[in-house]
């Protein structure tokens, strides 16, 4: 009688295994994208003769924030194209500072100027920052930190 149980429990223990292990890998979901782009290419800005090449400022924005005419994220502008408010702001803050470069960037959901400088300036020795379209400078904070956090 013990031994009838036995086979039969070893039988059934047999059954389930097989019965558990699949015969072919089931592949796993595949990453849904969608059909249309989420974002599409902003028209080029159309210049007539008559306009200056110089990035104007309209107020109004979203939330009354100013824009920026013309504006392109990551366009390069040329330090002569921006607005006279701009101009002055960054010679009050830095006198006879050296640009290096200067982009269109979309920050804290507002258009600015991200101003790159050949070498550190001013106080903090800083050696780049926004600037809004209205003349406010804006402290450089970059959006990701390049080095991955130390595990605790």
């Amino acid at each position: 009688m013990k031994r009838t149980v036995l086979i039969g429990l070893l039988v059934l223990m047999l059954a389930l295994a097989l019965g558990c292990t699949p015969t072919k890998p089931t592949p796993s979901p595949s990453p849904i994208t969608p059909a249309t782009p989420l974002a599409s290419p902003s028209p080029a800005a159309v210049v007539s003769p008559a306009v200056s090449a110089s990035p104007a400022v309209t107020s109004g924005g979203a939330g009354g924030k100013e824009t920026i005419t013309g504006f392109e994220e990551g366009k390069t502008v040329k330090e002569s194209e921006l607005p006279q408010k701009v101009k002055d702001a960054i010679k009050e803050a830095y006198n006879n500072v050296k640009i290096k470069t200067i982009t269109y960037v979309t920050y804290m959901n507002e258009q600015v100027y991200h101003v790159v400088l050949s070498e550190p300036a001013g106080t903090e020795k800083v050696d780049q920052f926004y600037i809004k379209a209205d003349g406010t400078i804006v402290p450089y904070a970059p959006t990701a930190s390049a080095s991955p956090k130390a595990a605790s």
